[in-house]
């Protein structure tokens, strides 16, 4: 599993050696959404990740992945679904 997108584009302005600050001026933003996203407080619109990454001359790929059922939880954290599955 990779890491989360902040955390991505924290480390891709690191490598490229740019402050929060320049960032935001390039991608027409605030610093403190930039700031907010690597942190992972908010997390971007994709139009706004892929022109963050593009001033960092990074490239925001979105790919298909093998789809896991995800089954709804109820109250109390138990989902009687994945009681039922488990007991197979």
């Amino acid at each position: 599993m990779s890491a989360p997108l902040g955390v991505q584009m924290r480390t891709a302005r690191q490598r490229v050696g740019m402050s929060i600050a320049e960032v935001a001026r390039r991608a027409h933003t605030s610093r403190s959404a930039i700031h907010a996203y690597e942190s992972g407080s908010i997390s971007p619109s994709l139009d706004t990740a892929q022109r963050i990454l593009c001033c960092l001359g990074y490239e925001l790929t979105i790919a298909e992945t093998e789809q896991v059922a995800c089954l709804p939880a109820v109250p109390g954290g138990r989902n009687p679904a994945a009681a039922q599955v488990d007991k197979r």
